[in-house]
């Protein structure tokens, strides 16, 4: 729930500054010029572009290299976990592992985690995914450390570790 509220503020404050922004550069028309509302509508786009985060913040964890395994007696997967899920998103494991043909034994290769849905001004960033075998048969224990940042029109305000722990069962 705060996810959305955080989301709704930060879009109302953009949609205010966009309307200050609009009025800014009609008074640098009327007062001074065409060419410096010109320079000023550049300025902006310009701070638009720079301020924008990257898109590809996927980090992958390469937990086994594949080439160590015998890759004629085993098939690849890739499956999601959801490790939370609130009103406006989901945190997800991506885990990329081999099944053995024979055995049924599974082994992770690769990991990384996203979030996914509506993430207006909070990003989750994880830092680490630890992937570790348990008694029972396909079964692995996760840990994944991260952090989330809270900002307003892309300013860091707060930020905070955030963990998770659980378990996954292959199939």
């Amino acid at each position: 729930m705060l996810n959305l509220i955080w989301g709704i503020l930060n879009a109302a404050i953009f949609l205010y500054f966009l309307f200050i922004l609009f009025k800014a550069i009609a008074l640098v028309r009327n007062n001074i010029g065409l060419f410096a509302a010109i320079v000023l509508i550049i300025g902006s786009v310009t701070f638009f572009r720079v301020s924008l985060p990257d898109q590809v913040d996927k980090k992958e964890w390469v937990l086994n290299p594949i080439d160590s395994l015998d890759q004629n007696q085993a098939d690849k997967q890739f499956m999601g976990f959801e490790v939370e899920n609130n009103l406006v998103s989901k945190n997800i494991l991506f885990l990329k592992y081999v099944r053995f043909k024979e055995g049924k034994k599974y082994i992770p290769l690769k990991a990384s985690a996203t979030t996914n849905g509506f993430i207006s001004g909070v990003k989750w960033l994880p830092l680490s995914i630890i992937i570790n075998e348990t008694q029972q048969k396909n079964q692995f224990e996760y840990i994944i450390d991260g952090e989330t940042k809270w900002s307003l029109l892309g300013i860091n305000v707060f930020s905070r570790s955030k963990s998770y722990k659980g378990l996954i069962s292959l199939r």
